[in-house]
């Protein structure tokens, strides 16, 4: 059955904000008035609530970073005085967190 999901258009996400997170996933009957701050859009069947964005720019849904594994299980890098030198950033691109330098200003 065709899906529907519905957009938070309030707090956007991705690469220069340029996209909106997935609220609500719904079959296209099932769709609910909402406010102009959201917006309800076709969907493939396997997007879920929560978990990813929509690039209005491209029509692509990906991942959100909170649900994209971390490699955490390598510590950070630590200076002298135990502060950490290295944190996570993620590449909304490539949908990857990577370590980067702290670069102190």
């Amino acid at each position: 059955m065709a899906k529907k999901c519905l957009l938070n258009k309030i707090d956007p996400v991705g690469p220069n904000n340029e996209g909106y997170p997935v609220l609500e996933v719904v079959d296209s009957g099932s769709t609910f008035e909402a406010s102009d701050s959201f917006e309800w859009i076709d969907c493939p069947d396997d997007i879920v609530s929560f978990t990813q964005w929509y690039n209005p720019n491209n029509q692509t849904f990906h991942k959100l970073p909170a649900y994209i594994e971390t490699g955490r299980d390598t510590p950070l890098a630590v200076d002298e005085n135990g502060v950490e030198t290295e944190k996570y950033e993620f590449d909304w691109v490539n949908e990857v967190w990577t370590k980067v330098q702290i670069i102190n200003q």
